[in-house]
């Protein structure tokens, strides 16, 4: 059976977008070639390939990332603060006992910050 080694995102300007997924990822630059740069999981997982494209980005994703974050409005922030936009507004949207917040990245490639499992008792949403 074939395995994921690899998760490619198009982009425009590939350093820049490689940066922000090292940042937020907590990715290694592995390298790069040309229009490519490969960032490296530290714990194994597949790698992350920025490809840059002159096509700019047209409609929303069909495959995106979810990110499990404990506490996921200070991970939203963290993010934020590297170049991420939040795209719902700070109330995480909440279904089948999980939450989540809706981000992209500088190129507005849309990811999710979640936290599954049991939402904690008497969480409204709001911000802390």
């Amino acid at each position: 059976m074939p395995t994921i080694r690899e998760i490619v995102i198009d982009c425009n300007d590939a350093d820049s977008l490689a940066a922000f997924w090292a940042g937020a990822l907590g990715f290694e630059l592995q390298g790069s070639a040309g229009s490519y740069r490969a960032l490296k999981d530290p714990s194994g997982g597949p790698k992350l390939i920025l490809q840059e494209v002159h096509e700019p980005k047209a409609a929303k994703n069909r495959v995106h990332f979810d990110l499990e974050a404990v506490d996921i409005r200070a991970e939203a922030r963290r993010i934020e603060a590297l170049g991420a936009v939040l795209l719902n507004d700070r109330r995480p949207i909440q279904e089948h006992k999980t939450q989540w917040m809706i981000l992209a990245d500088p190129e507005g490639n849309e990811f999710c910050i979640c936290q599954i499992g049991k939402i904690p008792e008497g969480d409204d949403g709001y911000p802390a």
